[in-house]
């Protein structure tokens, strides 16, 4: 949950910071960049540490997929993003499909070593 939760803080922040302009070493502080990279680093550590706990095709399935339908939740509730009826149902029946893959896992069974 820490990886999803810090991918999607990531991505708000960085969008945040492209906002603004750059054209100078100062510029470069923006504590939203610098505060999305942070986050983007925490990402992969805290990714990391789920694929010692899930098989990589689950981690990485789930991992992504609710990062990309929590980063769709934030650009529309936070950033003011329209969002057309398609969209919403394509979000839908991916959060569906990565619903469908986490059920999948055995919680009995052990990890295979790779």
């Amino acid at each position: 949950m820490a990886a999803i939760g810090a991918n999607i803080t990531s991505n708000y922040l960085l969008k945040r910071a492209a906002a603004g302009s750059y054209s100078s070493l100062h510029d470069l502080l923006n504590p939203f960049l610098v505060f999305g990279i942070g986050f983007a680093a925490l990402t992969l550590i805290s990714y990391t540490f789920a694929l010692r706990e899930f098989p990589l095709s689950v981690a990485y399935s789930v991992v992504t997929t609710l990062a990309y339908v929590g980063v769709f939740l934030v650009s529309w509730l936070a950033l003011g993003e329209h969002i057309p009826p398609l969209r919403l149902l394509g979000a839908s029946l991916v959060l569906v499909g990565v619903i469908c893959m986490a059920l999948s896992v055995d919680s009995n069974s052990p990890m295979q070593a790779p």
